[in-house]
């Protein structure tokens, strides 16, 4: 077809790419008008009584190219850990290998070459944010005795205090910073992830633990563990900071 067109405008000048494009689709309707030899018809009758009818609408999201990284391993809080944060996976795929497929808007998660979840892409500047789909959490992630349990922990918490489930396991492990370094010294360290981070857990506080303790700018000692037997004095303030920076990442 590109031959023929070219022979019907070999004698022709185009002083503008404009005037070309315009010189090639009225040379492609000319050829596409054009009786068969053979048959009844042309290209263009063809295609408005045969091949048109058969055509289906675009897809409503474009075509994008994706990759397929595998073997992430499912953690025992029913998340799996990818492009710097975490997505929720059904209960049955703990501590299970599961593959990812993502492109730039989606993560696609299979199990078994079977697609078990999907959670849009997190924000380029979010680090350690999570994707949750609370419906398909395990039994203990998602009943409300682990709420309480929490709370009860941390004595100081008041009753309007609202805990996201999943958003426990890092309370309880911010918590249990305060039993060694003492209540201030989480305080302190929760404050300055917090500038950071959206989301702050054990492994994103004991850097700003140590780095405080390097610049001697806390004298604090280890908490004693009598003092903390009963609850946390700052409980409220701790867990709500890890419960608001979780709601980044959910």
């Amino acid at each position: 077809m590109a031959g023929k067109i070219i022979g019907l405008l070999r004698n022709e000048t185009f002083r503008s790419l404009e005037t070309l494009n315009r010189g090639i689709r009225e040379a492609l309707d000319k050829l596409n008008s054009k009786e068969f030899q053979k048959r009844n018809g042309s290209r263009k009758i063809i295609f408005e009584t045969e091949e048109k009818p058969m055509l289906r609408a675009l897809p409503l999201m474009p075509f994008g190219i994706c990759e397929w990284p595998y073997n992430h391993k499912a953690g025992p809080n029913s998340h799996m850990w990818f492009d710097k944060g975490q997505r929720s996976v059904p209960g049955d795929c703990l501590n299970r290998y599961v593959d990812v497929r993502y492109n730039n808007v989606m993560v696609y998660i299979y199990s078994s070459h079977k697609l078990i979840a999907e959670h849009k892409r997190l924000p380029a500047d979010i680090k350690n944010g999570k994707r949750t789909k609370v419906s398909r959490l395990p039994y203990p992630l998602y009943v409300p005795e682990t709420v309480e349990s929490t709370i009860a922990k941390a004595e100081k918490i008041g009753s309007d205090a609202k805990i996201k489930e999943q958003a426990l396991m890092d309370v309880r492990t911010a918590l249990d910073i305060a039993g060694i370094y003492g209540e201030e010294m989480l305080e302190r360290a929760c404050g300055k992830a917090l500038k950071d981070f959206h989301m702050i857990t054990y492994n994103t506080l004991i850097p700003y633990i140590k780095e405080i303790l390097k610049c001697g700018k806390n004298e604090a000692k280890p908490g004693d563990p009598k003092k903390h037997e009963h609850g946390i004095v700052r409980g409220r303030i701790i867990t709500e900071r890890v419960v608001q920076s979780n709601e980044y990442g959910t």
